[in-house]
């Protein structure tokens, strides 16, 4: 009879000092201890830092010497550098935009879908 009562009181004791979580501090938990939430954070994060960038192409400058050779009036230096066209760089750089948009809505809906199934 001691060794039940013994027992009831060191479960209860346990069960009393039990650690009570609320729902949002259960998904709170739930939410920063996913590897695969991480992950997609992370996705999400490089291509918020992909769409800010200019993404100009490496500098390329072309330089050409003519020489005077009997028979032809050609003599001097060619330089040549390439720009590219400004609306190609203002649409690579929406497009980035775009896709950083659809990385951060697969990370929502990874989120939900996570805490949806927890």
């Amino acid at each position: 009879m001691k060794t039940i009562l013994c027992l009831l009181f060191v479960f209860g004791y346990q069960v009393s000092f039990a650690e009570t979580l609320t729902l949002e501090e259960f998904l709170s938990k739930a939410t920063s201890s996913n590897l695969d939430l991480k992950a997609r954070q992370a996705k999400s994060d490089a291509a918020d830092a992909k769409s800010i960038s200019i993404n100009l192409p490496p500098p390329m400058i072309g330089i050409t010497q003519f020489k005077e050779t009997p028979g032809t009036t050609t003599s001097g230096f060619e330089i040549s550098q390439t720009i590219p066209f400004p609306t190609k760089l203002t649409g690579g750089h929406a497009a980035r935009k775009y896709e950083a948009q659809s990385e951060e809505e697969n990370r929502l809906g990874s989120e939900n879908q996570t805490l949806a199934l927890g």
